[in-house]
């Protein structure tokens, strides 16, 4: 609505407003009934003169039928200047039926010249006409005896009088509009106040409510009507801010007691907070981005990395503190947290302390993401030296415990060629001496021979030892001897040669290994354990060189190897039958999977999320110390950063899956 309105007109007061709205208002309506009322007069009087000028020309017509019958001019021309006394005529004519005039009175000269309006289709059929013009008014009416048309009465009038009068009577309409105009505007000046006054008082209290806030105040009422009611109800609403506000008040004066007192126990709790964070052997830091120096790091610092905290402050990293060998993969691990955010990680590196000292720390770091797509890295850091060297040890003991337990099985493995082979040379240690004490008597025979004097005595001997060491068997068996021999000692040097695989000197840095070989020699060492009991099946898969740590990876798949044939056990005890332990490799674009499935009777759902627990054991005593599934998985995860899971199902065996992640750029194929 305030759009159609002039720009001035909202910006007037409201008592110009209302004056101009009452004027206006008054100015609209009165030139509404004025021009209705000049329509209404312009439209009458033009109405009466035609009825008028109509009657004229009638009577004239009437008046002049002798005139026609007799065809008398001149007393046509006299009826004719008779009723020119009318002054608003100008022409007055009588014509005949075939268009001729037979009489005609013009007011004056110049009129001769101006020609009858006259069409003839209208004066032959001798219908009345009358033509209504801007300046002129023609009538026309018939002339007639009984039925017979005599001619037509023909007058043009004048409307200049007419003009005149209506001029006139706009001119009076105007000077009234203006008068009532005015008036209004008069009567509006003074009306205005009783509607502006009240309005403008309730103005002038709000503004000062406005500017000093003082509620205090109140405006009085000065009508009864709507904007009295708007007074009380502006008062009302006075009352009730002046109560919001006391009771604002007093609710912010408790707040601010219970903020007082809050803040009190929050520097309390920080304090205490600080005291405990600083107190321990861990070390709270924040960085700004994952390359930056630290912008907090605890005092413990100096304690863990031989630096001030004031030191390490605004002038060094976390990177100045990575031992130089895993700069690269901590680098790595931060900035993918720092532009992926989500979950935080725990990372496990060395650091190298202001004297030098290499030291194994462990940080748990979280990211939280700022404007600007950067992140915010917290972390925690422990020394965790002395974990990592109780974890070595333990895998040690684990793995001279798997050694221990596999030493009988691989003696016996390597006895039975060694025996074959002992018996297999002591079978040929025989048959060379015979074959010797036979030769001998054939080179007597064939000196004899080459002598001249052949000695049959000798060639009796000699038939006599071919019978004796039985030389067709000996010729059938010695080969075979040989053959076994050989045999027992191939399978002697792959036991070797499993032993030394398997037992992969530790190394403290991964290097690229051959996992289908891992597997095989991991067999033959462990053959003794499940031999009696299942069988084996390997689906090996073509896969590359892995980096990893060869020999924390043969103990993982030593463990479970094993653990595969004693669940085995306990289900083929007391029975003929044995079971199955499969073994699969593959692979996809990143990570190598191994797949070692039994057929025992299955993990129990009550111990499921119990078996990778440390020292958690089911077998008997003597057979496991609860170490083996906790290991694999603290080598797997922790320091390869990939998963062992297992699928089970009672009654129908358990599959163990190892995944290791793939390096980039891993594409060597292993045999």
């Amino acid at each position: 609505m305030t759009s159609v309105l002039p720009r001035w007109f909202l910006r007037l007061p409201l008592a110009r407003k209302l004056t101009v709205l009452a004027a206006a208002t008054t100015a609209v309506s009165m030139a509404l009934a004025c021009a209705v009322l000049a329509w209404y007069d312009s439209t009458t009087v033009k109405n009466h003169l035609i009825e008028d000028t109509g009657t004229l020309v009638d009577s004239l017509a009437a008046g002049n039928t002798a005139t026609f019958s007799f065809d008398d001019s001149r007393e046509a021309t006299e009826t004719l200047r008779v009723a020119a006394l009318n002054t608003e005529i100008q022409i007055a004519a009588l014509i005949k039926p075939d268009g001729n005039v037979l009489a005609r009175y013009d007011r004056g000269p110049a009129l001769h010249s101006t020609p009858l309006m006259l069409d003839q289709r209208v004066v032959s059929a001798g219908s009345p006409r009358t033509v209504l013009m801007a300046d002129r008014l023609i009538v026309m009416r018939p002339v007639k005896l009984d039925a017979d048309l005599l001619g037509m009465a023909y007058v043009d009038l004048s409307l200049d009088d007419m003009h005149r009068r209506l001029s006139s009577f706009r001119r009076a309409l105007a000077g009234a509009l203006l008068a009532a105009v005015g008036l209004a505007m008069f009567i509006g000046s003074r009306l205005q106040k009783v509607v502006s006054r009240p309005l403008l008082h309730l103005t002038e209290v709000t503004r000062a409510v406005a500017k000093d806030r003082d509620y205090d105040v109140r405006a009085e009422q000065l009508a009864a009507d709507e904007i009295g009611e708007l007074t009380r109800s502006f008062n009302e609403m006075l009352e009730h801010i002046q109560q919001r506000d006391a009771k604002l008040e007093l609710h912010r004066q408790e707040l601010e007691q219970t903020v007082n007192v809050r803040t009190s126990e929050l520097q309390a709790s920080v304090e205490r907070f600080k005291l405990l964070v600083e107190s321990t052997n861990a070390v709270p830091w924040e960085m700004p981005s994952p390359t930056s120096s630290f912008s907090y790091i605890s005092p413990q610092a100096a304690r863990l990395f031989g630096h001030e905290s004031q030191t390490l402050t605004g002038a060094m990293g976390l990177f100045d503190l990575v031992h130089p060998d895993d700069c690269d993969r901590v680098r790595n691990k931060l900035v993918a947290l720092s532009a992926e955010g989500g979950q935080g990680i725990d990372l496990d590196h060395r650091a190298v302390t202001a004297q030098g000292t290499v030291i194994d720390v462990r940080s748990a770091i979280s990211a939280k993401s700022r404007p600007g797509g950067t992140a915010v890295l917290r972390g925690i850091t422990v020394d965790v030296t002395a974990q990592k060297k109780l974890e070595l040890e333990l895998r040690q003991a684990q793995k001279l415990e798997s050694v221990g337990r596999l030493a009988a099985g691989v003696a016996h493995e390597i006895n039975t060629p060694v025996q074959f082979v002992s018996d297999s040379v002591h079978f040929l240690q025989g048959g060379m001496n015979d074959l010797g004490t036979l030769i001998g008597e054939y080179r007597k025979l064939h000196a004899s021979v080459l002598s001249g004097v052949p000695d049959q005595e000798a060639a009796v001997h000699a038939t006599r030892i071919v019978e004796e060491i039985d030389l067709e068997y000996l010729l059938e068996n010695m080969p075979n001897a040989f053959e076994r021999s050989l045999e027992g000692l191939k399978r002697v040097a792959v036991i070797v040669r499993s032993m030394k695989e398997f037992a992969h000197p530790d190394q403290k840095e991964m290097s690229a290994a051959n996992i289908n070989q891992a597997i095989q020699s991991t067999l033959t060492i462990a053959r003794n354990e499940y031999k009696y009991v299942a069988d084996v099946e390997t689906e090996f898969g073509h896969l590359p060189l892995v980096r990893c740590l060869l020999g924390d990876i043969n103990q993982v798949i030593l463990n479970l190897i094993v653990n595969a044939a004693h669940a085995i056990e306990d289900t083929v005890k007391g029975t003929d039958h044995k079971g199955l332990i499969k073994i699969r490799t593959r692979r996809d674009e990143r990570a190598v999977y191994i797949d070692i499935s039994d057929t025992g009777g299955g993990i129990p759902e009550s111990i499921r999320d119990r078996i990778f627990d440390p020292f958690f054991t089911t077998k008997g005593v003597g057979k496991g110390t609860g170490q083996g599934l906790a290991i694999a998985r603290s080598v797997v995860v922790e320091k390869h950063h990939g998963s062992l899971t297992f699928q089970s199902e009672i009654g129908k065996g358990t599959t163990f899956t190892i995944e290791l992640p793939l390096e980039d750029g891993s594409t060597k194929k292993a045999a």
